[in-house]
Parts: C-alpha cells; sequence; structure tokens
C-alpha cells in the first residue's frame, strides 16, 4: 500500500470520529435512552473508521510466490511494526490456476489469475492484469508447471 493511499485512508477513518464528537462527545450528556440512535449513529461511524485507521498504521502488503524449486505456493503479508503473516501450501492442495475477468462498472476489465486451493473458501489471488493476453499466460505457464512438478 503506497503512501498516497495510506494517507487518504487515515483521513476518511480521523473523518468518521466527526459523527461521535458532534454527537455525543461535545454536548457531554450521559447515556440517555432518548439518544439511541444518536449512540447507533456513532457506532456504525466507528465501525467503518476503525479499520480504515488499522489499515492506515499498519499498511499491510500481500504478496504471493510461486517457489517451484520448493513446489510451494508461499503468500506473505507484511505491515508495519514488524508484523508478517506467511501461508505456505504445497503444490499438490492448488486444486485449479483459472484466470478471473473483473468486469468494472465504472472502468475498464481486468483480469485475475487465481489458484483454487483445496479445503479454501476462496481463492488466492496470484496477480491481475489488464490485458487479457497477459493473464492467459500467466495462467497457462502455471497450470502447466504446476501439473508437471
Amino acid at each position: 500500500m503506497g503512501p498516497a493511499v495510506r494517507v487518504l485512508l487515515g483521513g476518511f477513518g480521523l473523518f468518521t470520529f466527526l459523527a461521535p464528537w458532534e454527537l455525543l462527545v461535545r454536548p457531554g450528556h450521559p447515556f440517555e435512552l432518548a439518544e439511541l440512535p444518536f449512540w447507533l449513529v456513532s457506532l456504525g461511524a466507528l465501525a467503518v473508521g476503525l479499520p480504515m485507521l488499522a489499515g492506515e498504521i499498519l499498511g499491510l502488503a500481500r504478496e504471493i510466490v510461486v517457489d517451484f524449486d520448493r513446489r510451494l505456493v508461499v503468500e506473505t503479508t507484511r505491515g508495519d511494526f514488524g508484523l508478517r503473516f506467511c501461508r505456505a501450501l504445497r503444490f499438490a492442495d492448488v486444486v485449479a490456476v483459472e484466470m478471473v475477468e473483473n468486469d468494472w462498472s465504472d472502468g475498464p476489465s481486468t483480469w485475475e489469475v487465481v489458484a483454487r486451493i483445496a479445503g479454501a473458501r476462496r481463492a488466492w489471488s496470484i496477480h491481475t492484469f489488464s490485458g487479457r493476453q497477459a493473464a492467459e499466460a500467466l495462467r497457462d505457464d502455471l497450470a502447466t508447471r504446476i501439473a508437471a512438478g
């Protein structure tokens, strides 16, 4: 995640704190049943803003590496403050390598190469392309090399 995206995420996350501030903190009222709608609006704003702030502070970046020597698909998630998560799967756990078209309403379509994993609820996104031919080439290459390995 780039610095501009992180700054925007943090700004939007801080912006959502205005609703609780204006509705609950600044007036200085104790909790009353008549203010229940204000509490619900404030909780909704915080439910949106806190994950944005967490994303801005942690700045998680995800990377998937296909290691043909060790016959593994490794997903690494890194963040600031030394956060790091790794998951590795054997090639035998990869059920299929597919290409998915993402047809966006507000821009051109993109093509995503995904790996379907046995027992997983959703596929792992390997790479996203703006052109169909590049996605097909990577899909075919990965499928051939994983099947041969």
